[in-house]
């Protein structure tokens, strides 16, 4: 009876645990599952799978990105994820009480369950660790059924090549476990010949596998403990939502958000900018150092690279679209971006460069989640709404020659307005980013090089700015089509912020909302 309630009491155990786990990473973190699966690519094709054997781990990296790819699918993440950790903490059992460890054995499967969970906190942490201990433990297993023992320390020594071929760091925990389980016999020294090889074999093979020492004793990654970190997850939510359209909960995450963080600026002005509102919004919320634009240089983040191209893709520049999708392949794990891949795919077809187009869609086509997407825009069987979808990006596109600094984002704006002065997201991302600067002089250029009667409120706020400081006559405000009731507004500002020696406070609660107080008061970004 006793017997009976202990092996209750471990499966009530065990499903609390599952439970915990799926509800976690569901509710509070699923979106790293997709931004896993979508920094990586796997494609069923030999070539491609030849390429795992370019470095050790091959089968646990294979596994580990085969389970990936389903990542996209809602749900799929965590199920998965639980599904495998339940799985190592069944090998764990078993292998520990193979060691003669059977009263400790659950306790330790939990322990390891529970650290290899809190390693996929890391956004980058891949899914081929948990295979690979996978894999050495049930290597392990079968060496565990040989009774002969000089059979059993050659299938050892065969078993720590195969472990680290096939599972890398995997060999260590295969050893580890032998050991542990002939601790008790004699003949120490086999022990130790066995662990010298653990190490001895994965050194020797890093010129092959063009591996550092630190990264040849570890590969495919281990883990580091860390917090959740619910700040990356609130970005890849953004990140997330704005990639398959849903504008509006962008902006309910935006108002939950930290809005000091750049990200978050980043992809509300996404949002409104392809709505037209964003000099309606601009100073709705604190807009900081890269809110246009992610600085794609040497010192950007991951992250960055992987969500600065969008603003490029929204106005039309396809070059600078094509420059930050290789810059984020490139940075990759493994170089592999099925996003970027596909970015790469859509920007060809927008320039009409089939050749290369069909290259990243002859990729795609080899992919499990992605064939449909690419067959419905293979050049001769592109369906309507992808062909109408081409024709509205062909409008924008920048079609001067010039040579650009890979900085100077103005130069692209005003490139992509030279060439359709209709671009109205070019337009506003053009006269914005003047604003944020503050550099009213090139504010006031543009506006008069690009003017399309976009009297936005925001815009007339700032050239009464400048209009003051020049000392222009009263002529200019009609020209530029200026109210009586906001430049009523603008001379009550000036007064008060005269007569208080320019006292913030006294200005904040009427006027806080309008670019004059932006303009004095807010640091410069």
């Amino acid at each position: 009876m006793r017997s009976r309630l202990s092996i209750y009491y471990t499966y009530g155990i065990i499903a609390l645990w599952a439970i915990a786990c799926l509800v976690f990473f569901q509710g509070f973190y699923s979106y790293h599952f997709f931004y896993k699966e979508q920094t990586q690519l796997f494609l069923f094709s030999a070539d491609y799978l030849n390429t795992y054997f370019s470095k050790p781990a091959w089968l646990a990296c294979m596994g580990g990105d085969f389970l990936t790819q389903f990542f996209y699918y809602k749900f799929a993440g965590a199920a998965i994820l639980t599904i495998v950790l339940l799985l190592l903490g069944d090998f764990t059992r078993r292998s520990f009480e193979c060691c003669m460890c059977g009263r400790f054995s659950f306790v330790i499967a939990l322990v390891v369950m529970t650290v290899e969970a809190v390693f996929y906190f890391r956004a980058d942490f891949r899914l081929s660790s948990a295979v690979a201990l996978i894999g050495s433990m049930g290597l392990f297993l079968l060496y565990c059924l040989i009774c002969k023992e000089w059979i059993k320390w050659v299938v050892a020594v065969i078993f720590i090549i195969l472990a680290y071929w096939m599972f890398g760091y995997g060999c260590f925990v295969f050893v580890l476990l032998v050991v542990l389980h002939d601790i008790s016999q004699p003949k120490g020294w086999i022990k130790l010949a066995l662990l010298v090889l653990a190490v001895g074999f994965p050194l020797s093979m890093r010129a092959h596998y063009l591996l550092t020492w630190q990264t040849s004793l570890s590969y495919p990654g281990l883990g580091t403990f860390q917090k959740p970190n619910f700040t990356i997850e609130n970005i890849f939510a953004l990140d997330n939502e704005y990639y398959f359209g849903n504008y509006d909960k962008v902006l309910k995450i935006v108002h939950q958000s930290d809005k000091s963080l750049p990200e978050v600026s980043y992809f509300y002005n996404l949002v409104q900018a392809r709505r037209g509102l964003l000099p309606d919004s601009l100073l709705n919320i604190s807009q900081q150092a890269q809110g246009l634009f992610m600085k794609l240089g040497p010192n950007a983040s991951m992250i960055d690279l992987y969500i600065g191209g969008e603003v490029f893709d929204l106005c039309g520049d396809m070059t600078f679209d094509e420059h930050s999708a290789v810059l984020a392949n490139v940075f990759s794990s493994q170089n592999r971006n099925v996003r970027m891949v596909k970015r790469l795919a859509e920007v060809n077809l927008v320039n009409n460069d089939t050749a290369a187009a069909l290259k990243y869609l002859r990729i795609l086509q080899k992919t499990f989640v992605y064939r449909k997407w690419s067959a419905r825009r293979m050049p001769g069987s592109q369906t309507p709404a992808v062909k109408d979808y081409l024709q509205q990006k062909r409008q924008y596109i920048n079609r001067l020659d010039t040579l650009r600094n890979a900085g100077n984002y103005r130069l692209v704006l005003a490139g992509l307005l030279h060439s359709n002065p209709q671009n109205i997201a070019a337009l506003d991302y053009l006269l914005c980013d003047d604003l944020l600067r503050k550099d009213i002089s090139s504010f006031k250029k543009d506006y008069d090089t690009f003017f399309l009667l976009r009297s936005k409120r925001l815009y007339q706020e700032a050239l009464l700015i400048y209009l003051a400081g020049t000392k222009a006559k009263p002529e200019e405000c009609i020209k530029y089509h200026i109210s009586d009731s906001l430049l009523k507004e603008f001379n009550e500002y000036t007064a008060i912020y005269v007569q208080t020696k320019g006292n913030r406070w006294a200005l904040r609660d009427k006027f806080g909302h309008t670019y004059w107080y932006y303009f004095h008061f807010i640091n410069k970004r």
